[in-house]
């Protein structure tokens, strides 16, 4: 059942990672600093500063899953539970009008840089800061069980040619604004099964 929520608890992993980012950012230069949002980026042009994690796909990791010792135990045999396993495929963009947007968005890619691994107390912080949020699907996201079932999260950026990021923007039918691309690579196991 929790497998069903690591998407989700990724994203917010990564909307925790690089809101505090921002929010040292800000405090380092005395500014407001632009909020992160998760989804499509904005149809229209944002009047306040937004750093936005667009999941633009996601597929199955099949290198992970025939690398010997990640999944199979000492003798090579499989678990009877596989771990997910996969590539989620994210576009980081800034938004709004002033270098804000920017600042926002280096802040972003440089968090992102220096953190190629996520730790589990990381982990563990980002998700369990939702627990007392209004939305019941994210307070779900700060369940001991989701926590638990991270084995791991890798972030890595990902180089697109100018044809491939205007496919993107194209496709989520938004203004086209600065922007960088990443893969992140999630283990995850349920813990309940």
């Amino acid at each position: 059942m929790t497998a069903a929520l690591a998407i989700a608890a990724t994203s917010e992993i990564l909307r925790f990672l690089v809101d505090e980012a921002l929010r040292k950012t800000g405090q380092a230069l005395n500014f407001t600093p632009p909020a992160v949002t998760i989804g499509s980026p904005p149809a229209d042009e944002a009047e306040t500063p937004s750093v936005n994690l667009f999941l633009c796909q996601a597929v199955p990791n099949t290198s992970l899953r025939n690398t010997p010792g990640f999944v199979r135990g000492p003798l090579g045999d499989r678990p009877s539970q596989q771990p997910l396993l996969l590539d989620l495929f994210y576009l980081v963009s800034a938004h709004g009008p002033g270098s804000a947007r920017e600042i926002g968005l280096g802040a972003a890619i440089e968090t992102l840089q220096d953190t190629p691994v996520v730790t589990t107390t990381l982990i563990h912080t980002a998700l369990t800061s939702l627990a007392g949020d209004p939305d019941p699907l994210r307070r779900a996201l700060a369940d001991q069980a989701v926590i638990d079932g991270f084995e791991s999260i890798t972030v890595k950026a990902q180089s697109l040619g100018l044809d491939s990021t205007a496919g993107l923007w194209i496709a989520a039918r938004a203004p086209f604004g600065p922007s960088a691309f990443y893969v992140v690579t999630i283990a995850f196991k349920d813990p309940s099964a």
